[in-house]
């Protein structure tokens, strides 16, 4: 099948005869090249100049509080790497390698890492936000994908960034004309993910209050006593116990790699992580296992789950609840199974208690570190938990933070299909098979 008319092959794929296919090298500003940073900042300076490492913006941009300071002494023998508004900085070592951002006016002058390099394009002849977002398309990525090295610390060679491959509209304002169509889906992702930042916040803050009865919800708010313990200021009626009053703990299942991929369902690590509650749907793995091991490691709807080990202590003791009966459904090694012991938790409430603040802070100042974090039941018993006595406050409380729950959910949703779209448009635009003027 031959070339749609007006299109041409190139080593870029396939473009509009009008436009060109550019290595970023010949796309920057004469005076100033591609190049990574200063390599050893040493102490943080209060009154230095920002230094922008990889890890500040490759997964958003960090507040500025957060930026590392170089003393003067050290930077000015890098200036020749400072940034202006407007660059692009790709990250070029670690977790982030790949990843393409504008520099912003705020950050104007500030210096660069070696995990970091600048390309300054020339502005009068190519719009640099077109050439950052044909970098974070699937052709862009592709072709940055193609010259990582490395698999535990990844990286880009310089020189290897210099030879990338740009397709550009001859015309400026053809790429111009893109680039706004593409920063308007890019504009209205930004707005979504600040409400679903700001609502996250709301949720957090009414959990803080909720769960330890800062505040009433109308119906449970009648005035009364407070009863003063080791961990706060509680309302009366509302009891305090060790989890080990509430759940009896068991270690998960372990077995050898083949026996995963087919059989029944089997709770694994990220499922608790990522998830406080847990439906059939959310559990994708599979195990093959005994009738004995269905019977020693089954999950029962009401069982909580927590994280039993991790690289960082923030990420030990993260509780899931199984809110239905999975058939046959069995737990992983890397989980501990907390089995209820009586019915003084509601199932929704469990899903939100063992992860406030109060609780997570116990979890993390008694688990263990070597290599990784560690936790086990014995650890998790002794941590303190907080909850009203009566069954129909815990479940008010968990059917507010369920419906929020709920509205971020949706927005989420909302925001995985506007990054869909935008990322079909880019294809689109980027390449030329749609063309704006």
């Amino acid at each position: 099948m031959g070339l749609k008319t007006g299109y041409k092959q190139t080593e870029a794929g396939v473009i509009p005869v009008d436009w060109d296919v550019s290595i970023l090298n010949e796309l920057i500003e004469k005076d100033r090249t591609i190049r990574y940073g200063i390599v050893q900042p040493g102490r943080f300076d209060p009154n230095g100049r920002y230094l922008v490492r990889g890890q500040d913006y490759s997964f958003g941009w960090v507040d500025s509080n957060k930026l590392f300071k170089v003393s003067e002494q050290v930077e000015s023998r890098y200036k020749k790497a400072r940034l202006n508004s407007g660059d692009i900085i790709i990250t070029i070592v670690g977790a982030g390698t790949g990843h393409v951002e504008i520099v912003p006016i705020w950050l104007q002058g500030s210096n660069i890492t070696q995990t970091t390099a600048r390309i300054p394009i020339d502005s009068r002849s190519t719009n640099a936000k077109f050439c950052k977002y044909y970098l974070q398309s699937y052709e862009g990525k592709s072709q940055i994908s193609l010259h990582i090295k490395g698999a535990a610390q990844p990286g880009l060679n310089v020189k290897d960034v210099r030879t990338f491959k740009i397709p550009l509209p001859s015309s400026l304002d053809e790429q111009n004309a893109i680039v706004s169509v593409v920063s308007n889906a890019e504009n209205l992702i930004q707005s979504l993910e600040k409400i679903i930042n700001k609502k996250q916040l709301i949720k957090l803050g009414a959990m803080q209050e909720l769960l330890v009865g800062k505040k009433r919800l109308q119906g449970f708010d009648k005035p009364g006593k407070f009863i003063d313990t080791q961990f706060g200021r509680f309302p009366s009626g509302w009891e305090i116990a060790s989890i080990g009053e509430l759940l009896d703990f068991k270690n998960g299942l372990n077995k050898a790699k083949h026996f995963f991929g087919n059989g029944n369902p089997i709770v694994n690590y990220m499922d608790v992580f990522d998830n406080p509650g847990l439906l059939q749907s959310d559990i994708n793995g599979k195990v093959d296992v005994t009738q004995d091991e269905i019977r020693n490691y089954k999950v029962n709807k009401g069982d909580v789950l927590f994280t039993r080990t991790s690289e960082t202590v923030e990420e030990i003791g993260l509780s899931s609840t199984i809110l239905e009966d999975i058939q046959n459904a069995v737990f992983s090694g890397f989980v501990l199974r907390g089995r209820p012991k009586n019915e003084k938790l509601n199932l929704n409430y469990t899903k939100y208690c063992f992860r406030s603040e109060i609780v997570r802070k116990q979890i993390v100042s008694t688990c263990s570190y070597t290599t990784r974090a560690l936790t086990n039941g014995k650890l998790l018993s002794k941590v303190y938990i907080p909850f009203p006595a009566s069954l129909e406050e815990q479940a008010a409380i968990a059917s507010v933070l369920t419906d929020m729950e709920n509205e971020i959910n949706a927005l989420e949703i909302k925001l995985a299909k506007y990054k869909q779209i935008k990322q079909g448009m880019m294809q689109n635009l980027l390449t030329g098979r749609i063309r704006l003027v």
